[in-house]
């Protein structure tokens, strides 16, 4: 899931500053023991994950075209909005 985030913030700077963006990051940030916890990862945006971007981007297009129930969603168990889930 976060692949596809960066990915599509890649896609859109892309397309404003006609620049290319091959790479991505995600940063972890937890606390544990009252110290903070930082997790970096760097991935390289390739053409795999634009394309998978844009087919769930039209996945989810055509879902609310049709108005299509997505069903229940896959959580984590550490879900913190898992109890608002219907």
């Amino acid at each position: 899931f976060h692949k596809l985030a960066f990915t599509g913030y890649a896609m859109v700077m892309e397309s404003l500053y006609e620049f290319p963006v091959d790479l991505g990051s995600m940063v972890y940030v937890r606390f544990q023991n009252e110290e903070i916890r930082i997790k970096r990862e760097f991935h390289h945006i390739s053409d795999e994950l634009r394309q998978w971007f844009i087919e769930e981007r039209d996945r989810k297009m055509h879902m609310l075209e049709n108005e299509t129930d997505p069903g229940k969603q896959e959580c984590y168990d550490i879900c913190p909005y898992k109890e608002f889930c219907p």
